[in-house]
């Protein structure tokens, strides 16, 4: 079998740190035979990047905190 060129777009529109594992286990199965892959990430284009505690934020996932309340003066 002739191998193939594969381009993977990741649109990450909620700006999360990762990429998903179902992509990666796809790129590394082409990969494995012999296949060509490359991947697209948009992730740091544009000015709408979040970090994942700000996507866990929005999101509700995990309570925001001030970290100025953790901190204590000696």
């Amino acid at each position: 079998m002739k191998p193939i060129k594969v381009l993977f777009i990741y649109p990450n529109r909620d700006s999360v740190l990762r990429i998903p594992l179902a992509g990666a286990i796809l790129s590394s199965a082409l990969k494995g035979a012999g296949h060509q892959v490359k991947l697209f990430d948009n992730t740091f284009i544009g000015d709408q990047f979040k970090t994942d505690i700000e996507y866990s934020e929005k999101k509700e996932t995990v309570k925001k905190a001030n970290i100025k309340d953790y901190i204590r003066k000696a």
